[in-house]
C-alpha cells in the first residue's frame, strides 16, 4: 500500500511542466490608468492597453517630456521598448 501510494506521488511529481507557458488574454480593447502621487509635487501616470494578443504600457511623469513605452506581444513572447523622445527601440524576451 505504502510503495502503491509512494510510486503515485513519484509519477505526479515527473509528469509536472517544467515552465508553464504564457498566457493570452482574450481582451478585444481594454485601457487600464492609474495615478500614484508619491508627495505634493512628484506623480506617475502608468497606461496599460490591451487588445488582442498585444499589450502596451506608458510611463508619463508630468516634469518629464520622456514617455517610456512597452509593447508586450504575448503570443511571441517579444517586448519592445519604445523611446519616442529619442526615437529608438529595443527589443527583449
Amino acid at each position: 500500500m505504502l510503495t502503491g501510494c509512494l510510486l503515485v506521488l513519484f509519477l505526479a511529481l515527473a509528469a509536472a511542466p517544467a515552465k508553464p507557458a504564457d498566457v493570452v488574454p482574450d481582451f478585444r480593447d481594454l485601457t487600464i490608468k492609474t495615478h500614484v502621487t508619491m508627495d505634493s509635487r512628484h506623480s506617475l501616470v502608468t497606461t496599460w492597453y490591451f487588445k488582442g494578443e498585444r499589450m502596451r504600457s506608458e510611463m508619463q511623469y508630468p516634469d518629464s517630456s520622456v514617455v517610456p513605452t512597452n509593447i508586450y506581444q504575448c503570443d511571441q513572447g517579444v517586448r519592445i521598448f519604445l523611446n519616442k523622445s529619442s526615437k529608438t527601440y529595443r527589443f527583449g524576451p
